[in-house]
């Protein structure tokens, strides 16, 4: 055992970048040159981790790709063998949700997936499954993405290759033993509108009975739905508690300004000054204190719609009306706002060429992230990275350097090595250092 576990320790995956070695696959290995010449295609990961989101990666791209050229409806197979207990687990669900928690190779071909699947050879100990999936492409999101990939697959264009990102849930419609032979269950999947809306509820019901779950907790899902491009679930999630809560819940306000953030994300500028016009409207009524943090939160939304937007003046206004308000509630989410204002402010005047105002700005961000944030936070080298910028712009090379160099050192501790914001500072660093040169 113990040696096991420390051949598990020491795991490596290998990856063949299919886009350099697919043209010449047939004859590549052929010589012992074109052996050696393979290392320029491979990648060695030691994470599993990291190899997950490689190839999450090259599926989005695919599916970026193609999604246009599918079909809406597309009923794909998957032959396998699963052990009797997990089979019971889905005879039992029936109608219910299921979720894979692994990237599933499918195909089109229903006859080849059933040479997967086997003939219950192995029986009692596992059982011979066909997955018929019916998928609609519509519903398919780019944080859940499938790909046609026949003309990558090694299996090439005979086994029309559908591959589906992990985490995709589906509805279980029915489990039926195959008529053929008796000796294949065949499972039948869908996924569809009706299946997302029913995930959403299923959520949203587990959150509402967990007693600890405030209104804002469960608003704060919808926001991370955004985040992650979910953006039609995080609008039926939004919508899904507005009808559970009376007009004049205290929480219908925060929705609205929730929804503004979703619109404004999603590029709908006009949308989303209506739903934090609604949400202003909704605070009034309810008599919520002009100094409330609800109010500035509000505010610096609609300042950074504003700002998107070109309009300094008015993005201005609503930050600096934001900014009255936290400055009257020394909090630690009003100091966390307050230092986001500083640095939305330092971009304005950094529009309009007014160095020193931005910098003033930044380094009262600085000095709030300082007293509230560890050290090493990744805010911090963010602060340090854009001082450095104004530097930069005002000529000031060794001082831009400076905070450049110390961007990149807390970022180093606080980041991932390949994280887009290590390379950001590292460019800056060489960019200055060219110019002192």
């Amino acid at each position: 055992m113990a040696s096991l576990m420390k051949n598990l320790e020491d795991l490596t995956i290998v990856w063949l970048d299919v886009d350099r070695i697919h043209e010449n696959r047939d004859d590549y290995f052929d010589t012992k040159t074109n052996l050696r010449e393979c290392n320029n295609y491979i990648e060695i990961y030691n994470d599993t981790d990291e190899c997950i989101h490689d190839l999450y990666v090259q599926l989005n791209q695919l599916y970026n790709e193609n999604i246009s050229s599918l079909e809406e409806t597309l009923i794909v197979y998957r032959g396998q063998s699963i052990s009797c207990d997990e089979l019971e687990k889905i005879k039992n669900n029936v109608n219910g949700l299921i979720s894979m928690n692994t990237y599933l190779s499918t195909t089109r071909i229903k006859d080849l997936a059933l040479t997967y699947a086997g003939n219950g050879s192995n029986r009692p100990s596992y059982e011979s499954i066909l997955f018929e999936i019916t998928l609609d492409k519509n519903v398919a999101t780019k944080s859940k993405p499938l790909a046609d990939i026949k003309d990558r697959s090694y299996f090439g264009m005979g086994e029309e290759e559908i591959l589906l990102s992990m985490g995709i849930i589906f509805k279980i419609q029915s489990v039926e033993l195959l008529v053929e032979d008796g000796m294949v269950w065949q499972v039948k999947l869908i996924l569809n509108e009706s299946v997302v809306n029913k995930e959403i509820e299923m959520l949203f019901n587990y959150l509402k009975t967990n007693s600890t779950t405030s209104i804002s907790n469960i608003g704060t899902l919808g926001l991370l739905l955004g985040q992650r491009g979910d953006y039609e679930k995080a609008e039926r999630y939004y919508q899904m508690i507005l009808n559970e809560l009376p007009e004049d819940h205290w929480g219908v306000p925060i929705i609205f300004n929730n929804m503004g953030v979703l619109y404004n994300d999603m590029g709908h500028n006009k949308k989303a000054l209506k739903y934090y016009t609604k949400s202003y409207e909704t605070y009034q009524m309810q008599k919520v204190s002009e100094n409330d943090i609800l109010y500035a939160n509000l505010y610096h939304n609609m300042g950074s719609l504003y700002y998107e937007n070109n309009d300094n003046k008015t993005a201005l206004k609503y930050f600096t009306k934001a900014f009255e308000i936290c400055h009257n509630n020394p909090t630690l989410p009003s100091l966390l706002l307050s230092a986001t204002l500083h640095t939305d402010m330092s971009g304005i005047f950094e529009d309009n060429e007014d160095f020193n105002k931005a910098l003033e700005e930044l380094q009262c961000t600085l000095k709030i992230q300082l007293k509230i944030l560890p050290s090493n936070h990744f805010r911090i080298a963010a602060t340090y990275n854009n001082i450095g910028g104004i530097y930069l712009g005002k000529g000031d090379y060794k001082t831009a350097l400076q905070n450049f160099e110390k961007a990149l050192d807390i970022g180093l501790q606080s980041l991932p090595p390949d994280h887009e914001n290590i390379q950001t500072y590292s460019e800056h660093i060489k960019l200055v250092t060219e110019r002192l040169n």
